[in-house]
C-alpha cells in the first residue's frame, strides 16, 4: 500500500491510494459537491491529520486547506 506503484520516470510520488505531497506527507485529498477532504500523515513520525470542509473544492478552499495543514504540522 505504501510502495511506489509507477516507474519513477512516470511518477515518483504515486502510491496505491496515497500520494506524497510537497510537505513531505503521504495521503489523499478528495471532493464532491459541497465537501472537500484531506487525510495526510508522516510515515516517519506516525502522526497525521484529517481535514473535512463543508464546501466544494476551489482555489480559495485549496489555499485554506494548505494553511490548515501547515498549522497542524507545527503542533
Amino acid at each position: 500500500m505504501f510502495q511506489l506503484q509507477l516507474n519513477e520516470v512516470v511518477s515518483d510520488n504515486q502510491r496505491f491510494f496515497w500520494r506524497d505531497n510537497s510537505m513531505g506527507l503521504t495521503g489523499h485529498m478528495g471532493s464532491d459537491l459541497g465537501v472537500f477532504t484531506a487525510l495526510y500523515f508522516d510515515t516517519k513520525t506516525k502522526t497525521g491529520f484529517i481535514i473535512l470542509m463543508n464546501r466544494g473544492m476551489d482555489g480559495q478552499a485549496a489555499s485554506a486547506m494548505k494553511k490548515i495543514a501547515i498549522k497542524l504540522m507545527e503542533i
